[in-house]
């Protein structure tokens, strides 16, 4: 069994260990560089990590430190492999889906950055293409250079040509990471069949009539709520969320805000040490959609009520 450094939990097999490693790496949990606990040496990246492990602890025979220093303290990404000799030993060259995973997961980030900005959505699938493109670009570099020094070194071209079909079929996945996120449609599928993605729920308040050109229309006033529990209960999956929500960073000389103070510690709500309780205030702003390329100065004004 192998132990995981951040959470403790047990995996069977190195695959899994890292595998959940990355887990942990891709949303912040996992603190570079990683440090072995039997023989002190460190790692920058997962896959020398794992590697030093499989190579050395992944045994009950003792292995002292000294043995260890013949491996690579702290690697580059780029370490992955010391052989160009194709061996399905090491798992960083049989399988790249790790990689290709933390890419799309950076992908994903990216696009969620974008569109929660101030940038049209219509722009945000050129960007994904770009990055597509430069994925694709990069891939076929290394593609084309790798045969290159393989047929300078005097390797032969029947063994260049079985390498050749290898790594076409290992960089295809990587041609185009972020394809399932190249048009609007399937960023909005994507973003809304996420398990943490709170949707907006439209809401109607009642009815009016409204009359243009002599014709009256049946007009619904209503807006949209995002859940406030349900966002809560997103946020509230995430490890560092709840050790900052748990942390207590009070200094007696200073009262940084409302519950620092002496009322709430006798509220009956808040001043229970038995329960966790979370206090959520509640704003308005007023805002107006305008159109820069008309003379009205506002078209539309909107009321915004948001908590924090």
């Amino acid at each position: 069994m192998f132990v995981c450094q951040v959470c403790g939990t047990l995996e069977s097999s190195l695959n899994k260990l890292k595998t959940h490693l990355h887990r942990h790496l891709h949303i912040g949990e996992l603190q570079l560089p990683l440090h072995c606990q039997d023989c002190k040496n460190s790692y920058a990246n997962v896959y020398n990590y794992i590697r030093h492990i499989r190579t050395y602890h992944s045994t009950n025979r003792p292995v002292s430190a000294a043995a260890c220093m013949t491996d690579v303290t702290v690697g580059n990404e780029g370490d992955d492999c010391d052989d160009v000799v194709i061996d399905d030993d090491c798992d960083e060259a049989s399988d790249i889906s790790d990689t290709v995973a933390a890419i799309q997961t950076e992908g994903v980030s990216m696009v969620a950055a974008l569109r929660a900005s101030n940038i049209p959505y219509n722009i945000i699938p050129n960007i994904v293409e770009s990055f597509n493109s430069v994925s694709a670009s990069v891939s076929s570099v290394v593609r084309s250079q790798t045969l290159d020094t393989l047929l300078s070194a005097g390797v032969s071209s029947d063994l260049v040509e079985s390498i050749k079909l290898h790594l076409d079929s290992r960089l295809e996945n990587i041609r185009k990471p972020l394809a399932f996120l190249s048009t609007r449609y399937k960023q909005d599928r994507y973003f809304d069949n996420h398990a943490l993605a709170v949707k907006p729920e439209s809401i109607t308040l009642g009815t009016e009539i409204l009359s243009r050109s002599g014709t009256s229309t049946l007009s619904y006033e209503c807006f949209q709520y995002v859940s406030v529990e349900k966002t809560l209960r997103a946020l509230l999956q995430s490890k560092d969320y709840v050790s900052l929500l748990l942390s207590d960073r009070f200094d007696s000389d200073i009262l940084q805000n409302y519950v620092d103070g002496e009322q709430p510690k006798i509220h009956p709500l808040f001043g229970d040490k038995n329960k966790l309780s979370i206090m959520i205030q509640l704003f308005y702003d007023g805002l107006g959609v305008t159109n820069p390329l008309r003379g009205q100065s506002v078209l539309h004004n909107i009321g915004v009520f948001f908590t924090l």
